[in-house]
């Protein structure tokens, strides 16, 4: 429980722009880990840390942190739907993903976002599915993949309305919007 309480309050400094505050929490989950070798301790360290670096533009030490935490999936496997808002292997797979592309491997970080989808769907889990489709979507963006991010946004959108996903019903309006202007509609985007 410590652990998901750490994950979950470096998530939300994160949030805030709260970096230096995040950053301790997730060295703080390090120094319990190392007396406990509790491995949700240790992922949401990780999943912190790699966070508030590609939050600050370090896609290197991102990655760093978030392939760190990519072992430890295994050990809290049985906990990955029941006590975590999304799946820590869809969000950890995810940012990795994004953080690949902005180091110039853009094959590897599609890769990574494909196993993102997957697992979202083999879970079924609306948050874990809405978690891939966002960073496909940034991912995407930054490639100017119109078309794409488009089609991830309407299905971002039907995703938000059948699950009542608030956060999903913005950002896929942010992102459908994008599109909508990339394709000729500004004013409607």
């Amino acid at each position: 429980m410590r652990g998901l309480l750490l994950h979950g309050l470096g998530f939300v400094h994160c949030l805030r722009a709260e970096y230096e505050e995040a950053t301790a929490v997730a060295e703080r989950a390090v120094a319990l880990s190392a007396s406990s070798d509790d491995a949700v301790v240790q992922l949401a360290s990780c999943t912190i840390q790699g966070q508030v670096n590609m939050l600050q533009g370090r896609p290197r030490m991102a990655r760093t942190w978030l392939e760190r935490g990519i072992p430890l999936l295994e050990s809290v496997e049985d906990l990955s739907g029941r006590h975590f808002a999304a799946d820590p292997a869809v969000t950890l797979t995810s940012m990795l993903g994004l953080q690949l592309l902005h180091l110039g491997l853009v094959n590897q970080g599609r890769a990574r976002l494909l196993e993102a989808h997957a697992r979202a769907d083999q879970l079924g889990q609306p948050m874990a599915r809405m978690v891939a489709m966002w960073f496909e979507m940034m991912f995407e963006l930054r490639l100017d993949n119109v078309q794409r991010v488009a089609a991830l946004a309407d299905e971002m959108r039907t995703l938000s309305e059948e699950f009542a996903l608030a956060n999903g019903r913005t950002a896929c309006r942010w992102f459908g919007g994008w599109a909508d202007a990339r394709m000729g509609a500004p004013l409607e985007g």
